[in-house]
């Protein structure tokens, strides 16, 4: 009719009705908005691996877009560290966490590139990084604390000044995912590289199965290691920067000799050790930022020839270890020490490799030599006798314990040496788990008397690792099938495999947890004290809100899984509804129970 109408105006038959104007039809329509609020029950993140503080009291957790500060040793949550609200979206969830050495300051990167830093202290943060297109996947500080080193989806690599708050160069290269990345010091040798050359070298891997050597001071590529023979999921280096260890999608550890770290391990274990550790530290974190402030004149070709020449020669091959569990080698971390590699795959095991010290490593080489000679292989030949007097990955590590959990292991840390309290402990281990928690494993010698010589520390056997603490108790360890809110909103309860949880909505703190069935479904009786909770077995249970205790109930409600359950409009009963295809009508009943009765019941 429009159409109609249209043509015949423009016939000249006269202007369209009011009700037939052309003008554009306006449709307004109103409706709510909800943004999300805020999130609890989180224990922590499985994606991001935790990270103690500088004393090792508090454990560090990413806890979907906020950073969880957990006291382990009282098993409660000692701060929660939330980043700014955003004008408009939700805040980008954290990926990776990283703490510079020797201080409280810690280094966030969220799943949209940005990286933020935290004073645990006051629990401020004042810097923001955005250097990545993409997800953080690989943050580390350096050893003095003065830089930090980004990777992310992007394959690029970010090298960023900590003081100044601002990039220093970008890396690329890699392409695929950078999955991890380390500072490792080059040669000291000031002569042969300039004095305006650091000699600092980063070490990154990625999922393009190579590792590259950077040179800091030319920002090039000086060498790549294509030899893995599968993707690179982790590296780390130890204390003294001589080892290099490579965790890769099969299962092989991969080891490397590092260009000037130090041949021999330092002695561990007395209070000296940890004054020159903490003296060490604060003489290499002023020299660096004497080395910032002063002028640096640029190098010449010749500087830049032989620095990229000295770096290119930074990992030597030693050789690959097997490992135990089959499956991929998700994290790769020395321990303070040096002693103890961990290597944390996606099973449900987190290996530990025992460093041996050279004494250990002398016997096994002449132990292989009298072998050769025993079978006639020796030869005689000077290169041989040269490979025999060489370390291999073998020769350096063994596997002393394996830290088995229930569930999917999602990352380790290990904590620092004042928590080793009692005689005994060689190392205590926060492992996270894929099922909301974390605990904590100590690692002890199996003869305690050779675990306190010093002398004998390092070749003494280990004993099965066993579990000293678990932070689980404020959140499920499964899915979470059904939630319930209070008349008043003062009080939620939420369902899951194992029971059911008492929640504060207001401070997002658990107040109570219930042993029970698999919660299916959960309504709040009249006057909110109790609530009834359909499990999957077909019963109907009673909680007391206020006591956190299960009562009767019914337990043979139904014969089948109880679906849903809905309180009745005058509050006289609820419905339930099953798999058993039935639906059965409940109405509220006060009885006298006995002392041996748990409580109260309900009738149909």
């Amino acid at each position: 009719r429009d159409r109609d109408a249209t043509r015949a105006r423009a016939e000249g038959a006269g202007p369209l009705p009011s009700h037939q104007s052309s003008r554009p039809r306006v449709m307004v329509k109103a409706y709510l908005r909800y943004e999300q609020a805020r999130s609890f029950g989180v224990v922590a993140s499985p994606d991001c691996a935790p990270v103690y503080d500088a004393g090792g009291k508090n454990l560090v957790c990413a806890a979907l877009e906020r950073l969880a500060v957990w006291d382990v040793r009282r098993g409660i949550l000692a701060s929660s560290l939330v980043p700014p609200p955003r004008e408009s979206g939700a805040l980008p969830a954290v990926t990776r966490i990283a703490r510079a050495p020797g201080s409280d300051v810690v280094a966030a990167g969220a799943s949209d590139g940005s990286i933020r830093l935290w004073n645990l202290v006051d629990g401020s943060t004042d810097v923001l990084l955005k250097g990545h297109k993409s997800e953080v996947t690989a943050l580390r500080f350096s050893r003095d604390g003065s830089l930090l080193v980004s990777g992310g989806k992007d394959t690029n690599v970010v090298v960023w000044d900590v003081v100044a708050e601002a990039g220093l160069c970008r890396l690329r290269g890699h392409k695929g995912q950078v999955t991890d990345a380390c500072f490792v010091d080059g040669d000291n040798n000031a002569d042969t590289r300039g004095a305006s050359a650091s000699g600092r070298r980063l070490v990154t891997c990625s999922k393009d199965a190579t590792v590259r050597v950077w040179d800091l001071d030319t920002q090039h590529c000086a060498q790549t290691v294509s030899a893995l023979g599968a993707e690179a999921w982790s590296l780390d280096v130890d204390a003294r920067g001589a080892r290099l260890a490579v965790g890769t999608s099969d299962d092989r550890l991969h080891l490397f000799a590092v260009a000037g770290g130090k041949s021999t391990p330092t002695p561990k274990g007395s209070d000296s050790d940890e004054n020159t550790d903490l003296v060490a530290a604060e003489t290499e974190t002023e020299t660096a930022t004497a080395n910032r402030n002063e002028p640096k004149a640029p190098l010449t070709r010749e500087q830049i020839a032989s620095s990229i020449e000295d770096a290119s020669r930074t990992l030597t091959p030693m050789g690959h270890l097997p490992r135990a569990d089959k499956s991929r080698a998700s994290l790769v971390r020395f321990d303070d020490d040096g002693e103890l590699l961990g290597v944390q795959t996606v099973g449900r095991a987190v290996e530990m490799y025992r460093v041996r010290n050279d004494a250990e490593m002398a016997k096994r080489r002449k132990r292989k030599a009298k072998r050769k000679r025993e079978k006639g292989r020796d030869g005689g030949g000077g290169d041989d006798d040269a490979n025999e007097n060489e370390n291999v990955a073998a020769d350096e590590l063994e596997l002393a314990a394996v830290v088995r959990t229930k569930a999917k292991t999602r990352g380790f840390a290990f904590a620092p040496r004042s928590r080793r309290g009692r005689p005994g402990v060689r190392a205590v281990v926060a492992v996270l788990l894929d099922n909301n928690a974390v605990e904590e494993w100590e690692l002890e010698a199996a003869d305690d008397a050779a675990a306190n010589d010093a002398a004998t520390a390092s070749a003494s056997k280990f004993a099965e690792p066993t579990r000293s603490r678990a932070l689980e108790a404020a959140g499920h360890r499964s899915d979470i099938r059904a939630v319930a809110l209070s008349s008043d909103d003062a009080t939620l309860v939420s369902c899951s495999a194992k029971g059911a949880k008492v929640w504060d909505p207001s401070r997002g703190a658990c107040l109570r947890s219930v042993d029970g069935g698999y919660g299916l479904c959960v309504a709040f009786a009249p006057a909110g004290r109790h609530v009834v909770v359909g499990t999957k077995s077909g019963a109907l249970e009673l909680v007391d809100v206020q006591a956190g205790a299960r009562l009767r109930g019914a337990p043979d409600a139904h014969e089948g899984a109880v679906w849903g359950v809905s309180t009745l409009p005058d509050g006289s009963g609820f419905v339930s509804c099953s798999a058993d295809k039935t639906v059965k009508f409940w109405e509220w009943r006060l009885v006298d129970v006995d002392d041996d009765d748990d409580g109260e019941t309900g009738g149909d």
